[in-house]
């Protein structure tokens, strides 16, 4: 399971609106979930004006601010901007509420657009959609889906920073939805693990703390990259230079660069 949209309130072409419920086993809502809840918000609205002939993946992010207290158990209500789309891509913004209240925000983002028959059955992606716009939320997750997640290494202090290896089990059951046709690692998953070690870098440079030891809480990350597909199963190895207040982080496969981002930290 890796749908965080249960229901799609409206859609425009200037934008959509949905909501999710965040499943009581999970732990709180991940910051990764952002991320992906805003950009599969967004991805829907583009596949419903390519006729579902295209499909969005992440690519870049401009701006992610943690404006209110960490995402809460409950209801999320997710809203997504459109302001451009193409044959090519979507430029977006969202926004994600709890009780009124905004406690996630996110910029300037920009989602390829390729084609849907090569990640999934098209007509199947229609028929999710169908359900979603309908007037009830969709029950998507069960107690005995587990919550998605990412491993990294024990972390590893640097002369420069900190480093940490990064891998999804290939056997994870999130691949059946991303993607059936095409089985990729989520790249908000990548972007929270290179969060958590770029902060453990801030925190070993500017509190003294050891590379282990609970990192400081992020509360902006900027300039989000992948360049790259990861597979089921690869390791890849991320750094963290820190620049306080901010780090800037690099995953790397091989000597290859998959993705980069700049995260700063509350202290």
């Amino acid at each position: 399971m890796f749908s965080f949209v249960d229901q799609i309130t409206s859609i425009t072409d200037g934008g959509v609106r949905g909501r999710f419920a965040v499943p009581e086993h999970f732990n709180g809502a991940p910051d990764w979930l952002v991320v992906e809840a805003i950009g599969q918000l967004a991805g829907w609205a583009a596949m419903r004006e390519s006729g579902f002939e295209k499909r969005a993946v992440g690519a870049t992010v401009g701006m992610i601010e943690f404006p209110g207290p960490r995402l809460p158990r409950g209801v999320l209500e997710l809203s997504a901007a459109i302001e451009r789309t193409d044959r090519r891509a979507i430029l977006y913004r969202g926004e994600v509420s709890a009780a009124g209240a905004v406690v996630a925000v996110m910029r300037r983002c920009i989602g390829p657009l390729l084609p849907m028959e090569a990640f999934e059955d098209p007509e199947s992606a229609k028929m999710r959609f169908a359900s979603l716009t309908g007037p009830d939320p969709v029950s998507l997750w069960t107690a005995n889906d587990p919550e998605p997640q990412a491993w990294i290494s024990e972390l590893r202090e640097r002369s420069d920073g900190v480093e940490a290896d990064f891998r999804v089990d290939q056997a994870a059951v999130f691949f059946d939805e991303h993607f059936p046709r095409q089985p990729v690692v989520p790249a908000s998953l990548l972007i929270e693990s290179m969060c958590r070690v770029g902060a453990a870098a801030v925190g070993r440079a500017v509190a003294g703390r050891a590379a282990n030891d609970v990192p400081p809480p992020f509360d902006r990350v900027i300039q989000v990259k992948v360049r790259q597909f990861t597979l089921p199963g690869q390791m890849l190895r991320i750094e963290a230079r820190p620049v306080p207040p901010e780090a800037e982080v690099s995953a790397y496969s091989g000597v290859d660069g998959v993705a980069s981002v700049r995260v700063s930290c509350a202290l």
